[in-house]
Parts: structure tokens; sequence; C-alpha cells
């Protein structure tokens, strides 16, 4: 009894190979198929997020120089009382809109390069 317990289990161990080669045949056929169309996919994409990243990079660069452009003139109008009038000169303006306006372009850049990694 020991040996017909011995040759039931021997063949259970080779059958799954069996199967798990005819699966691998299987999916060996659509394999190369699948494959070039899931490279060509990922290889695209890479691309559409390549081509992105370096849109992005020129909206930080040019957002950086507006931020550079504001603050030279934030600076070219601190202490200078523009357009105000005479009852008004008391109180200075120092470019409060700009200044505003400055640290939003800045909260924007961090957030784009936060979020890609530039």
């Amino acid at each position: 009894m020991s040996t017909t317990a011995v040759a039931s289990t021997s063949p259970s161990p080779s059958a799954p190979p069996a199967s798990s080669t005819t699966d691998s045949s299987t999916s060996s056929s659509t394999s190369p198929d699948y494959d070039r169309g899931f490279k060509a996919g990922v290889k695209s994409q890479e691309s559409r997020m390549q081509a992105q990243k370096e849109r992005f990079r020129a909206q930080v660069d040019e957002l950086k120089r507006e931020v550079m452009n504001l603050r030279r003139r934030v600076e070219q109008m601190d202490g200078q009382d523009v357009g105000t009038p005479v009852a008004e000169r008391g109180e200075r303006r120092m470019g409060v809109v700009r200044r505003e306006s400055i640290a939003e372009h800045e909260a924007r850049i961090k957030n784009v390069e936060r979020s890609f990694g530039i």
C-alpha cells in the first residue's frame, strides 16, 4: 500500500509542471506581441511625460523671471510715493499688490517643482 501511495503522489507533482509549461507556451505565443505593444505604450507614455515635464520646467522658468521682474519693480517702488495723492503720502504704498503676486508666483513655482521633482 505504501508503494501505491508513493506512486499516487508522484503523478500529482508532475502534473502541475505539465500544466504550467502549457500555460507558459500559450502565454509565450502571445507574449512577444503583448510585450512589443506594452513597451511601445510605455515608451510613448514616457515621451509624453518628458515633454510635459519640459513644458512645466519652461513655465517655472518663466514664473521665476516674472518674480524677479516684480521684485525689481517693488525695490524701485519702495520708498517712492507713486501715484498717491499728497494727503495719503504719510502712509507709504510699498507694492503690496505686487508682493502678493510675487508670493502667489512663488507658491505656484514650489507646487510645480514639488509635484514634478524639478
